[in-house]
């Protein structure tokens, strides 16, 4: 509006003083590119007083993939302990990923082998660790399990020579205890911790999808027996001839 204000009073100028009009014309200019000026410092100050978010692009696509539905048809399971215990690996899988040691963990699944599987279940990892409430959490899903079926969840350390026992990085107890040793213990819908590396599921029509959370602790290591000495047969002198 103002330009063509402006537009119209550069005309009538011109018609009366060729002089006038370019005079008027430089004013014009003026006009318009201090006009420019003050729109763009009003917009800074705009963007200055809108609130800037925090959660950076990865973390927006974590919190996509947290709000996105669990398929029918699955379990989660989730690991998770303390991050005072460490992490095994400097990075994941892709870089960037940071700090992981979901690579330790071993998730498997065993339906009732009396009903019969549609598909072959698969069994999905996030490549990222993440941190919730004090605790590292690793993500797992099991996919195209069958309804209907009394299906066994296990949770274990990949190996058991020596991720027991071993030292990790970046933690204040990145190693057990003398007598001590990482245990998997089953966390979710118990009144109270028990140690145990399987839980049972069944989904159903009404229930489709289930989590599991399953948590790693420092735990006395089971006692072995002694091992007994093997019984020699006795053997009867040999009386010679």
């Amino acid at each position: 509006m103002l330009k063509n204000a402006i537009g119209s009073f550069l005309d009538t100028l011109r018609s009366r003083s060729p002089f006038a009009g370019t005079l008027a014309g430089v004013t014009f200019s003026l006009l318009v590119l201090s006009t420019g000026v003050l729109s763009a410092k009003a917009q800074e100050r705009r963007d200055a007083t809108r609130p800037v978010s925090k959660i950076s692009d990865k973390g927006r696509a974590r919190e996509f993939d947290l709000l996105t539905a669990q398929p029918p048809n699955s379990i989660q399971v989730q690991v998770r302990y303390k991050k005072e215990y460490g992490y095994k690996y400097d990075s994941g899988v892709f870089a960037g990923s940071g700090p992981s040691s979901c690579d330790a963990f071993s998730i498997s699944a065993h339906p009732d082998p009396s009903v019969r599987q549609e598909h072959l279940f698969g069994i999905h990892k996030t490549d990222k660790m993440r941190e919730s409430s004090g605790f590292y959490v690793c993500d797992f899903l099991i996919t195209d399990l069958p309804l209907n079926a009394l299906i066994k969840v296990s949770v274990d350390l990949a190996e058991r020579r020596s991720l027991p026992f071993e030292t990790w990085k970046g933690g204040s107890e990145a190693q057990p205890s003398s007598g001590q040793q990482r245990t998997i213990i089953i966390v979710s819908g118990r009144t109270r911790e028990r140690r145990a590396q399987d839980e049972t599921v069944t989904l159903t029509a009404t229930q489709p999808s289930a989590t599991r959370i399953f948590e790693m602790v420092y735990a006395p290591a089971p006692l072995t027996p002694p091992t007994q000495p093997v019984p020699q047969p006795r053997r009867l002198p040999v009386t010679p001839r």
